[in-house]
């Protein structure tokens, strides 16, 4: 990848120079995303590794080239979003966007930006903590303030975007509520102090499990793509629970046979492997479950 980026941009005149790197990004997001139908594929990391190196390379200043670097932009948040939850060794960093107008229509944009926050967040602080830094409790009002007020944003253009499909709606609405729900028990098991995990994330898991149960009964195609992080958070919350293992595991072989994304079977073998683990043994936070076997552990995107 190195070499093609370095020997395609000094082969190219000045003028050509920003197309043929466009061209191999916008490549290396398509491989990034072939790979993840690919079962027991890890290719995609090596591809996203592809997409970062692109990425430093392309001047996102480029005034002619507006549109495509917020594009850019919004492909590398969105692959590092889902792509950071199973690695801990790597550097994580956050991109501006170019524009506040994204070239995506996707609802739910808002939670995959505050699920890398949260991700970097807490690689953050663990690095801190490694360094003998003492830490200083998180307030998570300001993590549920802000995911709560992404959650109203997102209701409200739901509710104001014409559709003649109701069900649709209520699909999409769903959707919102199990993303949102799996957002804050993402926040408080990667951020919170032991007590405030003890007595936030129990209520939420149940408003997650009710509502994917919901959003699974909405015959709408909407709700395929998105089930995969809401229902991969209640896995992780679910080591104690045979009953919803199950329904879990069901769940997530149905989403694989109905989006084709192979992917996310790495993600359900984690959850059984974190599960046994607990079986085996006391319960545990799985970000530190996943930390401590992450050379052991197949990298997995939850898509």
């Amino acid at each position: 990848m190195e070499s093609e980026l370095k020997s395609e941009v000094a082969r190219c005149d000045k003028n050509t120079q920003v197309s043929a790197l466009v061209e191999i990004i916008l490549t290396m997001i398509s491989l990034c995303y072939a790979e993840m139908f690919i079962p027991n594929s890890t290719g995609w990391r090596l591809h996203l590794t592809g997409v970062r190196s692109g990425f430093e390379r392309y001047d996102l200043a480029n005034p002619h080239e507006k549109v495509i670097s917020q594009f850019f932009v919004e492909e590398l948040d969105y692959l590092e979003a889902f792509g950071s939850i199973s690695s801990f060794t790597s550097s994580l960093r956050r991109h501006k966007p170019i524009s506040q107008h994204a070239t995506s229509d996707d609802y739910f944009k808002e939670f995959t930006e505050a699920l890398y926050d949260i991700t970097v967040t807490e690689r953050s602080r663990n690095k801190a903590f490694r360094a003998g830094k003492i830490l200083v409790d998180t307030d998570m009002t300001l993590w549920q303030d802000k995911l709560t007020r992404s959650y109203d944003s997102v209701y409200a253009r739901i509710d104001s975007t014409p559709s003649q499909d109701i069900t649709l709606q209520i699909g999409l609405k769903s959707v919102l509520k199990a993303q949102y729900y799996a957002c804050l028990v993402y926040s408080y098991q990667a951020l919170a102090s032991d007590l405030k995990k003890t007595v936030a994330i129990p209520p939420l898991v149940d408003c997650l499990y009710n509502e994917i149960i919901f959003m699974t009964s909405c015959p709408t195609e909407s709700v395929s793509h998105n089930i995969s992080f809401p229902l991969f958070i209640l896995g992780t919350a679910s080591q104690l629970y045979t009953e919803n293992q199950v329904v879990i595991e069901r769940l997530f072989t149905e989403n694989i046979a109905a989006t084709g994304f192979s992917c996310n079977s790495a993600v359900l073998q984690f959850l059984r492997d974190f599960w046994n683990a607990t079986a085996a043994g006391s319960a545990q936070n799985w970000i530190q479950y996943a930390r401590d076997n992450e050379e052991r552990i197949s990298p997995f995107i939850v898509f």
